[in-house]
């Protein structure tokens, strides 16, 4: 059982009332400082100092992002106090229209196996994956290696990132569950291997952001962003004497080589400027690519001057203050749109690419341009 904030009642008529089996477990909490985290609808639970509708509408807001918002509520009122008792069963979006409630008010929700509601926990994603990857479980997922779904992490997280620039919140859902998943079987894996576990995971970044964060959680201060990065900087400086790494490394070694080219550019162009190695203004940067240019028309290996031409255009973002990342998935988009439309007027013209000539997919092409920019 645990046992959060105060309340005065007794325990066996509170067991008896809401018909609670002690050695099943339940929690008592307090209304009053209610904390989603620390809900469990496995458990029965029972929260006190409801003592007023406002209280009782705010505790309702909190556990309808538990539990379904029909969920059956016990409230009960004087519990062990003959000829005051009262006992009321409602809906949970109904908490608050009881008005009858005062301090000697509780709220009881029974422990339940509602998946509106226990899938709605972490612990249930890591009891998932953990019957998926046993013996009983599924093959493919019993198999799986943390290198043979290492590509399934960067597709994730790339999905995720495609949700954002479409403005899509429902996708933007979808693929941050999707991302979890991953998380969840890193971790199972790592268990199984007896070298941590996904909760070591999640106390290593708690551990980590508390650190990080003495401006937040600690003594020191930081008047803006800028102190804030300083701040952090220099408790990663501690943090690698303290695992006995060199106090000093090269200037770029914080960037990794696993994100995307055009990424990677990106940084280590920033950090380079930080340090001084940077143009004068934009200017320079457009001389550097012309002369790019001029030395890609001209090359025998194309390859490595093509990707000079494109370190050059990476650094001609930074001026402009542009994210390439953003800026070439922006095009990307457009492009699937106003190709689409070239094919929407295939299929309403009954043609096909192989008997419709560049000229006509132009004229199309540029139809949807009006049609985007009018």
């Amino acid at each position: 059982m645990a046992v959060v904030g105060n309340g005065h009642f007794m325990f066996d008529e509170m067991l008896h009332w809401f018909d609670i089996d002690p050695t099943e477990g339940f929690l008592v909490l307090d209304g009053v400082q209610f904390d989603p985290l620390q809900a469990n609808p496995s458990l029965h639970t029972v929260i006190l100092q409801t003592y007023s509708q406002v209280i009782a509408g705010d505790l309702k807001l909190q556990l309808m992002d538990i539990y379904p918002d029909d969920f059956p509520v016990t409230v009960a009122r004087a519990v062990g106090i003959p000829g005051e008792e009262r006992l009321e069963r409602v809906a949970l979006y109904e908490l608050d229209r009881l008005s009858w409630i005062d301090y000697l008010t509780v709220v009881y929700l029974p422990k339940t196996t509602d998946e509106r509601a226990t899938h709605r926990q972490f612990s249930k994603l890591v009891e998932i994956v953990r019957v998926l990857r046993s013996p009983d479980g599924c093959p493919w997922d019993r198999e799986q290696t943390h290198q043979s779904i290492r590509k399934n992490v960067l597709e994730e997280a790339y999905e995720v990132a495609e949700a954002i620039d479409l403005n899509d919140p429902d996708g933007l859902r979808e693929e941050l569950g999707d991302l979890l998943l991953q998380v969840a079987l890193h971790g199972q894996m790592a268990a199984e291997s007896g070298a941590f576990s996904v909760y070591d995971a999640i106390q290593s970044i708690n551990d980590k952001l508390i650190r990080r964060h003495p401006h937040v959680f600690g003594g020191k201060q930081a008047e803006d962003a800028e102190a804030a990065v300083v701040n952090w900087e220099e408790i990663k400086r501690q943090e690698r004497i303290a695992k006995g790494l060199p106090e000093e490394r090269s200037l770029l070694e914080s960037v990794s080589a696993n994100m995307p080219a055009m990424s990677v550019a990106y940084k280590l162009q920033a950090l380079a400027a930080d340090a001084g190695f940077e143009w004068e203004d934009v200017a320079g940067v457009y001389d550097k690519l012309e002369e790019e240019l001029n030395e890609l028309r001209e090359a025998e290996d194309e390859t490595e001057e093509l990707g000079d031409v494109l370190f050059v255009l990476v650094n001609l973002a930074r001026f402009l203050l542009v994210d390439p990342e953003e800026a070439l998935a922006k095009t990307n988009q457009k492009f699937r749109r106003r190709f689409a439309y070239i094919e929407k007027m295939l299929s309403d013209q009954g043609k096909t690419f192989s008997d419709t000539s560049l000229e006509e997919m132009d004229t199309w092409w540029n139809e949807a341009k009006k049609i985007e920019k009018p």
